[in-house]
């Protein structure tokens, strides 16, 4: 009897290539038409990535968990094969999608030839790689700084960089509450890096840049453009999990978020939020 190979094993058996075209046609109808519709989804692509006839890297800014709905839609019908954190592929209910989508595993803050080769392999196939250079999603709606060594993987493969700059997301699924709430999401496709500025450009200035254009705060959005949010009257619920200082008598762990209220046990001081 053949031994059973582990998931790891697998892993690293597993030849990578660009997803095929029928199950990025099957995802994108079942992920963006149908499920995603909720989410009324607006597209903004100012440069297609279909344009590229070549290998290229799409990158996107990590709001939420469900990112991937909008960097399929915004790049369809291009396959694309995503990075997703290398124990995400341990879990069950993912290991029969990614190994159809051809996803890449990468392991969260340390380097990883086993990515890295996966990578090479599908660029060398013309392909195009996405992942999020924060390598986690938003805790409270603004930006992470990239990874180290994300430019330097670009400078390697010297092929063009494009952005999938997403907002609303973390406010339609924040990391204290599982609700999705429904208000308005946009997802904006643009041309990053031209192979000719992967060349000329230095490392540290495509961090830089790259740290800037990713820099976000969705409170401050949503303020400006007076989005209504279906809260289900659960606005602050878990909330002390980031609030967890009361900022009048300086106590931890006495803050605590239900309905649209967040109070401190002890000194009784509080807010409200709306939707």
């Amino acid at each position: 009897m053949a031994e059973k190979l582990t998931i790891a094993q697998k892993l690293r058996k597993r030849k990578y290539r660009p997803a095929p075209r029928v199950i990025t046609a099957i995802y994108k109808i079942i992920m963006v038409n149908i499920i995603g519709r909720k989410y009324k989804p607006k597209f903004h692509i100012i440069d297609d990535v279909n344009d590229c006839k070549g290998p290229c890297f799409v990158i996107f800014n990590h709001l939420s968990r469900i990112d991937h709905v909008y960097v399929c839609g915004a790049t369809y019908p291009r396959r694309t094969n995503m990075m997703a954190g290398y124990s995400e592929f341990y879990r069950k209910k993912f290991s029969t999608v990614f190994s159809l989508n051809r996803v890449i595993p990468k392991k969260n803050y340390s380097p990883d030839m086993l990515a890295i080769h996966a990578v090479g392999q599908v660029i060398k196939a013309g392909g195009c790689v996405t992942f999020a250079p924060e390598g986690l999603a938003s805790d409270y709606g603004g930006n992470k700084p990239v990874v180290p060594g994300t430019s330097k993987m670009f400078k390697h493969f010297k092929v063009p960089v494009y952005l999938c700059y997403l907002e609303g997301q973390y406010l339609q699924n924040t990391k204290v509450c599982l609700d999705e709430r429904l208000g308005e999401t946009h997802a904006t496709m643009s041309l990053l890096f031209s192979k000719e500025d992967v060349d000329r450009l230095s490392v540290e200035e495509m961090d830089d840049i790259i740290n800037e254009r990713f820099r976000r705060n969705e409170y401050a959005w949503n303020a400006e453009k007076k989005i209504k949010w279906q809260t289900y009257g659960r606005i602050c619920h878990r909330l002390e999990d980031f609030c967890y200082k009361c900022p009048k008598c300086g106590k931890e762990f006495t803050m605590k978020g239900e309905g649209d209220k967040i109070t401190c046990s002890s000194c009784g001081n509080g807010a409200t939020m709306d939707d």
